[in-house]
């Protein structure tokens, strides 16, 4: 059944949404069908003020779970099942954020069984940072 997650990608996915909303400025999180990029508008999972260290600056991050077993991904190895997600969302986003928003951002690729992109790994480590910034 492709509506059913793996818990732990629920929780990666909780663990995301609570830690940006205790350690940034501000927070925009748009409904997951929402996500689009229309008339110059982007339209990312979430929006995050401060959240890579400069407090003016805006990052954008868009979330995927897929399943590395699924026919569609049959033909990659699951670290390219990471890095194709990743390239696609950067694709579709990047350069729209970058020019027309002047953000940053980062895609964040989890799969089903656990396991999390390159991007969303780097995103964890800030994560980890900005945590013990807060606990001194």
């Amino acid at each position: 059944r492709f509506w059913e997650f793996h818990p732990s990608s629920v929780i990666l996915g909780v663990f995301v949404f609570f830690f940006i909303l205790i350690f940034c400025e501000s927070l925009d999180v748009m409904h997951p069908r929402m996500s689009a990029i229309k008339d110059d508008l982007v339209r990312s999972d979430i929006q995050a003020k401060g959240f890579w260290g400069m407090s003016h600056q805006r990052a954008f991050f868009d979330v995927k779970v897929f399943n590395p077993y699924a026919q569609s991904n049959s033909k990659f190895s699951i670290p390219a099942c990471y890095a194709h997600h990743e390239q696609t969302k950067r694709r579709l986003y990047e350069q729209c954020i970058n020019e027309v928003e002047l953000a940053s951002f980062t895609p964040l690729i989890f799969s089903i069984t656990g396991g999390i992109g390159k991007s969303a790994s780097i995103f964890y480590k800030r994560l980890e940072h900005m945590i013990s910034e807060k606990k001194r």
